[in-house]
């Protein structure tokens, strides 16, 4: 018996106050991350991304924070690989918005991206837009 497997929907949200920016924050951190030689975090990064899009909530990668915050890690400590982190949140049952990326050497996560990913949650939670019209001139 064939079972229908159904992929999650991810979302690169975009800032409220800079809807109309070339990149959203989270494909930035990784141009930046990858021009700052971490590609092996990089490399780590889409492949959980990858993870999350075809396993959804019974991804490996996929951890719990406080409150709606969730983040992508992996079980490897230490080097670009064990500090490879995305921070997301679910907007719906199975619609993740991963809003920032970093490869972290220390345990804790970097308080900006953290403060940033909630102002792209509170934006979601008041309904403003994030995401741009790309049909407008």
């Amino acid at each position: 018996m064939l079972q229908s497997i159904q992929m999650a929907i991810i979302a690169y949200p975009f800032y409220p106050n800079k809807i109309h920016a070339h990149n959203p924050p989270l494909i930035e951190d990784l141009i930046e991350l990858e021009a700052t030689q971490h590609q092996l975090c990089v490399s780590q990064i889409i492949n959980m991304i990858a993870d999350l899009k075809n396993n959804g909530t019974n991804s490996r990668y996929l951890k719990k924070m406080r409150g709606a915050f969730l983040e992508l890690k992996t079980a490897s400590r230490g080097g670009d690989k064990g500090g490879a982190r995305v921070y997301l949140f679910k907007a719906a049952k199975e619609t993740f918005y991963l809003c920032r990326a970093e490869c972290k050497s220390g345990n804790e996560a970097d308080a900006l991206l953290l403060y940033s990913t909630l102002e792209i949650l509170e934006a979601f939670q008041n309904k403003q837009p994030l995401f741009p019209n790309r049909g407008e001139q």
